[in-house]
Order: structure tokens, then sequence, then C-alpha cells
């Protein structure tokens, strides 16, 4: 029972673990900025982040229209 709910919800998860870790990228780079080549990879960090965010909502949302119209 358990594995089936997993294996119907398993493109949800993802979406969320992905949203999630596009938000800790995000907060990552906004506490990290001084020389030029922090202001580099603070850069890289935000468009990763952002990026990854953006992935993981699609993911739920196709998701989620999947499902409704399945149903």
């Amino acid at each position: 029972m358990n594995r089936k709910l997993f294996e119907e919800n398993k493109q949800i998860l993802y979406g969320f673990i992905l949203f999630l870790l596009g938000l800790i990228l995000i907060f990552i780079s906004r506490n990290n900025s001084g020389s030029h080549f922090q202001d580099f990879v603070t850069g890289i960090l935000m468009g990763l982040g952002v990026g990854v965010l953006l992935v993981g909502i699609v993911l739920i949302l196709l998701s989620i229209f999947k499902k409704i119209r399945n149903e």
C-alpha cells in the first residue's frame, strides 16, 4: 500500500525536494558576498537556485494536472 502511494506521488515528492533545494540555494547566495569572486559565486548560486526552484514548481504543477485529468 505504501509503495503504491509512493509510486503515485513520486513526481510531486521530487518537485517539493527540488523546490526546497532551490530555496536553500537562494538563501545561501543571499548570505555570501564580498570580493569579486564571491560575488561571482553568489550569482551562480542565485541562478541555479532560481532554475531549480522553477523546475520543482513545473514538476509539481504537471503532476497535479495529470492527476486531475486522470480522475
